[in-house]
């Protein structure tokens, strides 16, 4: 016999964000819309903030077919010289503003970490964060979490600020939209923005922010040559924070073995220390004087010539 099932759902506001259903974006520089910002503690008892981002691109960009796609990026609040500079991006795409008041609705730091608590974020410098156009970085990472086996995971690591866009400014609040640009080495320009530029703005793009010659950049006289030269410069900088990245993740890969041998290493005795540096440097003397200590902190250094794994 047919039934009737009730649910009520009008209460629950609706999701920041569409269903996307088409391909999936290539890493590089979208053009999208804030849509949400919020303050959470992170696992490791920090502020950050969570976003959620959608791509809008513009009239006529090829970037269009990827319309609705929704990022989610999320910037921790530390001392950390790159998590600083992405957290200075942001203030200076939502206001113009390297240093930040930062308007919650809510106590974000009374939070405990990795609790799911967020709090909104309603201004930053007065300015209001939903609905502001933006810029985000897309890039390939690698998904260490349980059960991805190191995938890559395309993701977002930086909003930053769209060019040409007027901000939405509190109305209490008189806040200058100055020029400065986000810091040297971020992808600040896209090819559509650059063609609405005229050759004096692009040669200032290339001697203040790119540190190109100035004598030989004025010589320079074709505009599409300059728009070239921008995104190559760009390029090549992203390709070096690639660099510096890859390099970070082998330190730290490096630093975990280590923390997995020495683990396996301190619930070793005196005899099986003894054997097992045997086993891989035979020439090894063991005095009576040799601490234990000192045992393990050599079995360590061969271990780590050499991984049990």
């Amino acid at each position: 016999m047919p039934s009737v099932i009730k649910r009520k759902t009008s209460h629950v506001a609706e999701s920041a964000f569409k269903i996307y259903a088409g391909d999936e974006p290539r890493p590089g520089g979208y053009r999208g819309i804030l849509k949400q910002l919020n303050m959470v503690k992170s696992k490791g008892d920090n502020l950050m903030f969570t976003a959620v981002v959608e791509f809008e691109a513009k009239d006529g960009s090829d970037k269009k077919q990827f319309d609705g796609y929704a990022t989610f990026p999320q910037i921790p609040l530390t001392d950390n010289e790159s998590n600083i500079q992405r957290e200075q991006a942001l203030y200076v795409a939502v206001c113009g503003k390297m240093d930040a008041d930062i308007k919650v609705d809510g106590t974000p730091e009374k939070f405990k970490a990795g609790d799911g608590q967020k709090a909104k974020v309603v201004s930053i410098n007065g300015v209001k964060p939903e609905g502001k156009v933006v810029n985000v970085r897309m890039r390939y990472e690698i998904d260490n979490r349980e059960g991805m086996n190191g995938a890559q995971q395309l993701r977002c690591d930086l909003i930053f600020a769209a060019r040409g866009e007027s901000p939405v400014v509190d109305e209490e609040d008189d806040i200058e939209d100055d020029e400065e640009t986000d810091e040297e080495g971020l992808p600040l320009y896209e090819e559509d923005d650059l063609k609405t530029k005229n050759l004096v703005a692009l040669r200032k793009i290339l001697v203040d922010e790119l540190d190109q010659d100035a004598a030989e950049i004025k010589a320079e006289k074709s505009k599409a040559a300059l728009i070239e030269l921008i995104l190559e410069l760009q390029e090549d900088e992203e390709e070096d924070e690639d660099e510096e990245d890859e390099e970070e993740t082998d330190e730290e890969e490096d630093e975990d073995k280590e923390a997995e041998i020495r683990e396996e290493v301190d619930g070793m005795d005196r005899n099986v220390l003894k054997a097992a540096i045997k086993k891989r440097d035979s020439a090894f003397r063991v005095l009576k004087s040799t601490t234990d200590e000192a045992l393990r902190e050599a079995l360590v250094a061969l271990m780590l010539q050499d991984p049990p794994f």
